[in-house]
């Protein structure tokens, strides 16, 4: 027996879990983190740092001349995923949360961070490597308890109130500058994968509300009182009270 699972192990190739955790984490210190206030010129040597070990952790999934390419094209990303985050963080500061600095969201939110993970499962996702996307999506749901699958569109300006329950799924769009709260689920399992939940822009969706009807659109500037069940659209400028 001990031979059959050895050769499944190396049938069925699994990357190394831990070791990815491990380099989200020290990708996020490196965008947000210089307490120790590093030069520019070693803040540079980390960032290849970074994209070489990103290049060893993709060399089990794909051939090594691919995994090179992959990990110079996550990094030319780079630029676009901290932009978003940049506004994420804008947001929160510009809302009536408790958040006083820039700091205090990088350190004390879960909110932030499961959406930093989700924007970088996002570009692998793109980069056509979901076992990744996977990997970074799970971490963040074991560290916050927010679930955001990485196929979901989600555009700047996003914050997550608290955040503990909230599940967006896969067919769920949302744009620019929407604040949705603990318990908050978007999008259903749906048979026909061209079937969304759209929330459009400055959208409020409060807590313990569930949007999983299919082809459903929250319109702008609309606000969803909390435990609710919404199974139609809402239009621009209503809000839905208890």
């Amino acid at each position: 027996m001990r031979d059959h699972i050895y050769n499944q192990t190396i049938k069925h190739r699994v990357c190394d879990i831990d070791k990815i955790e491990s380099w989200l984490n020290k990708l996020y210190k490196w965008m947000f983190i210089n307490s120790n206030c590093i030069s520019f010129s070693e803040f540079l040597i980390k960032e290849k740092e970074l994209e070489k070990e990103l290049e060893h952790l993709v060399l089990g999934l794909i051939n090594a001349q691919r995994a090179t390419g992959i990990s110079l094209r996550f990094f030319s990303e780079i630029d676009s995923i901290y932009q978003s985050l940049e506004n994420d963080i804008k947001a929160y500061l510009s809302s009536d949360l408790d958040f006083k600095s820039r700091a205090s969201v990088i350190v004390s939110s879960p909110g932030f961070f499961a959406v930093y993970a989700y924007r970088v499962s996002y570009v692998f996702y793109q980069l056509d490597l979901s076992v990744l996307s996977q990997v970074c999506s799970g971490y963040a749901r074991k560290l916050t308890g927010i679930d955001i699958c990485y196929k979901a569109v989600i555009a700047r300006g996003f914050i997550i109130d608290g955040g503990i329950g909230v599940i967006i799924r896969e067919n769920v769009k949302i744009n620019h500058n929407v604040r949705i709260s603990s318990g908050v689920i978007l999008g259903g399992i749906f048979s026909n994968k061209q079937e969304y939940v759209i929330v459009d822009h400055n959208v409020i969706i409060k807590n313990n509300v569930s949007i999983q009807t299919q082809n459903i659109t929250i319109g702008a500037y609309s606000v969803i009182e909390q435990n609710q069940i919404i199974k139609q659209s809402v239009k621009p400028h209503f809000c839905i009270e208890v």
